[in-house]
């Protein structure tokens, strides 16, 4: 019965050992693959973000380009506006290069 109880004894440790060991086995396989989704995630958000930049710069430049034309158009109409009142009769403006340079 000695010999029984020791190998009945030595059976569940060698089988706590195996579950121990692939217990931890399962875990460092989970701890791997969540470093890998968040590192996918991360990459993921990371070019999202560099389009929204993008898209958002590009919003900006077509915003800037409108907001140039409008300036340079009342640029132009004040300049026609003053000359007509100055001169009494209005000239229009056809060199865009000066109203550029204002």
């Amino acid at each position: 019965t000695t010999q029984k109880s020791e190998k009945i004894h030595k059976d569940r440790e060698e089988k706590l050992l195996r579950t121990k060991t692939e217990s931890r086995k399962i875990i460092s396989d989970k701890v791997s693959d969540a470093h890998k989704e968040a590192k996918q995630k991360t990459e993921a958000a990371m070019i999202k973000s560099r389009e929204e930049i993008n898209k958002a710069k590009d919003e900006l430049s077509g915003k800037e380009f409108a907001a140039q034309e409008t300036l340079q158009s009342s640029i132009s109409d004040l300049a026609e506006t003053i000359t007509e009142k100055l001169l009494g009769e209005r000239i229009p403006i056809d060199n865009q290069e000066i109203v550029n340079k204002v």
